[in-house]
C-alpha cells in the first residue's frame, strides 16, 4: 500500500486536493476531522483537556475550543502541551482507519501539522505533498 501524506500552511489549498482525491474515490483520512471528532465524541479526551487547561477553556458547559486556541496560539509551550496530549489520540485513529482500510492501493493523510508533530517518522510515508499557493 502507497501511504501518500499531505501537509501544508493554512490556506495554502490542502482541503481543495483532498476534496479532488475524494471526488475521483481516493480514500482520504483528514486529521482535522479526526480532532474535531475527538472534541464531540470523546469524554476521555475531553476530560483530559480539562486536566491539562482548567475551567478556563468551559464555555456553555462544554470545551470552547476558541477559549483553548487563544491559550495555545499565544504561547508555543501551551500549544506543545496541547498537541503533546492530543497527538497519541489523533494516531491512534490514524492506524484505526489505515487497519480498516489495507487492502486499498494507495491512502492519503491530510496531516497539517505532518513534521511538526513526528507523523512522518511514525507512519511509513512513500511520499509526502506539501501544498502551496503563491498569491
Amino acid at each position: 500500500m502507497r501511504i501518500v501524506g499531505i501537509t501544508g500552511g493554512i490556506t495554502s489549498g490542502k482541503s481543495a486536493v483532498t476534496r479532488y482525491l475524494k471526488r475521483h474515490g481516493f480514500y482520504v483520512i483528514d486529521c482535522d476531522k479526526i480532532t474535531d471528532a475527538l472534541y464531540e465524541n470523546s469524554e476521555e479526551f475531553n476530560q483530559g483537556l480539562l486536566n491539562l487547561f482548567g475551567n478556563k477553556i468551559i464555555y456553555d458547559g462544554k470545551i470552547s475550543r476558541s477559549k483553548l486556541g487563544s491559550i495555545v496560539f499565544s504561547n508555543k509551550s501551551e500549544m506543545k502541551r496541547l498537541n503533546n496530549f492530543a497527538f497519541p489520540y489523533i494516531l491512534r485513529e490514524i492506524e484505526y482507519q489505515m487497519e480498516c482500510n489495507k487492502d486499498l492501493d494507495i491512502i492519503f493523510i491530510d496531516a497539517p501539522t505532518l513534521f511538526e508533530s513526528g507523523l512522518n517518522k511514525i507512519i511509513p510515508f512513500t511520499d509526502i505533498w506539501v501544498v502551496s499557493v503563491s498569491v
